[in-house]
């Protein structure tokens, strides 16, 4: 019965862990603070979801990641979406999408050249509405040997 409840206990912990959100809330009046997404999303703002696990691509090799938008009670605007600090070789298509209002997720490829830089990279997503601050978060890449 213990190793039940452990077994119980610790898949709870995943499950919450795995809702967090680590990046900041955007839209009108928005804080910088980071999001914990476990309570929900402020009322007319906005936050980005990412993949929760590194995104492994190999050198020439495309994947495709979804990024969604979690919106608050009215918040209806677009939001368009840029990437930084990107390793080398490595570029997320569309390099600017958007994010249409009543959307809420887009699908965007990660694709890596063949001299793209090898390792554990960290970049950032950055999503910028019609009216307030913009909202961010960071996403986990892989880039292995092809």
């Amino acid at each position: 019965m213990k190793s039940f409840l452990s077994l119980v206990a610790a898949g709870a912990v995943m499950v919450f862990a795995g809702c967090n959100q680590q990046g900041t809330s955007g839209g009108p009046g928005a804080t910088k603070e980071k999001t914990q997404s476990t309570v929900g999303q402020t009322e007319n703002t906005f936050s980005l979801s990412v993949p929760p696990l590194a995104t492994s691509v190999k050198q020439g090799e495309t994947k495709e990641v979804k990024i969604s938008v979690k919106r608050g009670k009215n918040f209806n605007q677009k939001v368009a979406l840029s990437f930084e600090d990107l390793p080398k070789g490595v570029t997320l298509e569309p390099a600017k999408a958007e994010v249409a209002e009543g959307n809420d997720e887009i699908k965007v490829s990660v694709k890596a050249d063949d001299s793209a830089a090898i390792g554990d990279f960290k970049g950032k997503v950055i999503g910028h509405p019609a009216s307030g601050p913009d909202a961010t978060n960071e996403m986990k890449l892989k880039v292995e040997k092809k």
